[in-house]
């Protein structure tokens, strides 16, 4: 039987980000039902792991044009791996997982890893005229995404409560994991 080819994203994270790699690739790797690939910018040491495959978008700073294109980019990686089931895991690629799902009919998941629309109206990442800008442009992707995404996780409960466009029956799936290879105190 032919695995299923899984593609998680990222334009925010590393690609060995410990939510995509330890938590989603390597559990679903295990099964051994599916191909994985995970994108996102580049890494320093990339873990030799069966089964999973890296894609790097290299690196670039948060205001820059290799950011504004990364999405794009990505877009570029994931046609031609066209795989079965695309996990998303920032607002970035929500438009490139439209045009995907459009392109080849996978399936997308949108892994909510934070409350964007808040972090960019109260953090200090842009300058803070451009803060209620970026944000609502942030949000209203999140808002219409409810058109084409087929399932949603959480990184956090609260999301539910603090996005309640968001689907009731999300998936929570808590950023508590420790890898069983490391205790706890060696991680931190």
């Amino acid at each position: 039987m032919p695995q299923r080819r899984v593609l998680i994203a990222s334009v925010l994270k590393p690609v060995d980000d410990p939510r995509m790699y330890e938590k989603m690739a390597l559990s679903l790797s295990q099964t051994n039902k599916y191909e994985i690939n995970i994108i996102g910018f580049t890494a320093k040491n990339l873990p030799q792991v069966q089964g999973i495959k890296f894609h790097t978008l290299g690196q670039f700073t948060r205001l820059s044009l290799q950011r504004i294109l990364a999405p794009w980019r990505a877009l570029r990686h994931a046609y031609r791996l066209k795989p079965s089931l695309l996990i998303v895991c920032s607002h970035e690629l929500l438009l490139a997982g439209l045009c995907l799902k459009i392109l080849t009919g996978c399936s997308l998941v949108y892994d909510v890893q934070e409350n964007y629309w808040r972090n960019i109206l109260y953090g200090q990442g842009f300058p803070l005229l451009l803060r209620p800008f970026v944000a609502a442009w942030v949000r209203g992707k999140e808002l219409l995404s409810r058109l084409w995404v087929d399932r949603y996780t959480l990184a956090e409960a609260l999301y539910q409560q603090e996005m309640p466009f968001l689907p009731h029956y999300s998936l929570i799936l808590p950023n508590k994991y420790v890898a069983p290879t490391q205790s706890a105190s060696s991680r931190y």
